[in-house]
């Protein structure tokens, strides 16, 4: 099997090979996306010899002067027509107990294909000036492309043992391409759970947004769960096993994966996704199940996570309001409430809105109906309200020290409580939001005439 190797910047590394008389392959990821006919994101070259030899003949042939070398992975990079090219020692890997970073060493092409994750990661192709290359396949990769298969090239329970990373990767290959994990892969997935304990948060999180980036995105998260790998990683999903949803009469974690699916459905946005994934998280307890316990929480895994602040901001902002769009989808639709959600959705609120149609999507038929009918009402209420007071770019016209120098109190919660006051009473309507009108309600709070 041949496949197509015209892309510009394999051609210009093509020159340098028949210049330098070198051998250099495509692998992995590259040769597998063209295999099965999907444009590839990624180049990977491995240089049969010394690839930082070889990364320095191609700074010289045009003309780069810097050359970035990693000596210890036999590794360089050259800053190449505006982006990077990695150029790679073939070579074997060595690994110690306690650290997924090897010892390595050069050897042949054919045993830098072993220390591989999978056979379908495993398939090559020489670079030459022709532009069609013959697929090297030593381990029946392209066997597996066609039976759909994750299988690993050596013993999968000393794989995933060496590199535990690699048992998040399997399940992330699994979700992006629909592929069936080979049960002994699987079953030593379970056996090196352990193993995870050496692997970065940064890592894992890294791996994880990629199984929420993906077509089958709910499955991956089963696929974790079967495997023992969710209870590692993220605990409080688990012990949302047997915890009961009061609306919906479901178990949480299973009504979690359905309003998950439902927004994978309609929404690649990777916030959301997560955001569907633990909108229940604080369920496992029926006494302390609200908002504030499950902000808590989300808080407590994107810091244990090491996700980015404004990721987590994102997913408590969602979890925290959505109920009352529920709320609102059920009861009457006052101009009050809505102003308020509005005020404290902000640039949160369109997703906030169809995070809640697929929220309310899993509902039975009955209540489907019902509460749908409600749900477009407020819909069209947020709209004209929005067009009318722009309350999603709302400014209070006084600030803090304003605050502070009218009520003669420079520090304390007596602050904050005065400005929630004032802005809650803007915000649905009951004070001009003039500077004028508010320093006159800050004397008047300041007097005892309103209390708070």
């Amino acid at each position: 099997m041949y496949i197509d190797c015209s892309e510009k910047i394999i051609r210009d590394i093509a020159k340098v090979v028949d210049f330098a008389n070198a051998e250099v392959y495509l692998v992995g990821g590259f040769v597998r996306d063209k295999v099965l006919g999907k444009t590839p994101k990624d180049i990977d070259f491995v240089v049969v010899g010394d690839g930082i030899k070889f990364a320095e003949e191609v700074a010289s042939f045009y003309k780069i002067k810097k050359v970035i070398k990693y000596k210890r992975f036999e590794t360089a990079k050259v800053p190449f027509k505006g982006s990077e090219i990695e150029f790679v020692s073939a070579r074997e890997e060595l690994y110690e107990k306690n650290s997924r970073k090897p010892r390595v060493k050069k050897t042949t092409l054919k045993t830098d294909i072993l220390r591989r994750d999978f056979t379908i990661n495993t398939l090559a192709a020489r670079v030459s000036l022709n532009t069609k290359s013959e697929v090297i396949d030593y381990l029946g990769g392209l066997e597996d492309l066609k039976k759909g298969v994750i299988r690993t090239p050596l013993d999968p329970f000393i794989t995933y043992s060496e590199d535990p990373l690699r048992m998040l990767r399997a399940i992330r290959f699994s979700s992006k391409f629909g592929y069936k994990i080979e049960k002994e892969s699987f079953d030593a997935i379970r056996e090196n759970l352990s193993r995870l304990s050496i692997v970065s948060a940064e890592r894992i999180s890294d791996e994880f947004f990629k199984i929420v980036d993906s077509d089958r995105f709910v499955e991956g998260v089963e696929l974790l769960d079967r495997s023992g790998l969710l209870n590692i990683i993220f605990p409080e999903l688990s012990r949302l096993k047997g915890a009961e949803t009061k609306l919906f009469n479901k178990d949480s974690f299973i009504h979690s994966l359905e309003v998950a699916k439902k927004i994978s459905e309609i929404s690649n946005k990777r916030e959301l996704r997560i955001s569907a994934l633990f909108h229940k998280v604080e369920n496992y307890d029926s006494k302390e199940s609200n908002e504030d316990v499950a902000i808590k929480l989300i808080n407590t895994i994107g810091y244990r996570m090491k996700w980015p602040r404004s990721n987590i901001n994102y997913i408590s902002k969602i979890v925290k309001l959505y109920k009352r769009v529920v709320d609102l989808s059920t009861n009457c639709i006052t101009d009050y409430k809505v102003r308020k959600l509005l005020f404290e959705g902000g640039d949160f609120i369109e997703d906030l809105m169809v995070f809640c149609k697929a929220y309310i999507s899993t509902l039975d038929d009955v209540n489907h109906k019902r509460y749908y009918e409600n749900y477009n009402k407020l819909s069209k209420r947020l709209l004209e309200l929005e067009e009318k007071h722009g309350l999603r770019e709302f400014n209070l016209a006084i600030d803090g020290k304003d605050i502070m120098d009218t009520i003669g109190v420079y520090k304390g919660p007596i602050i904050g409580k005065v400005k929630k006051y004032i802005t809650d009473k803007v915000v649905v309507g009951e004070i001009e939001n003039s500077r004028e009108v508010l320093l006159n309600t800050l004397k008047l709070i300041d007097n005892g005439t309103i209390l708070i």
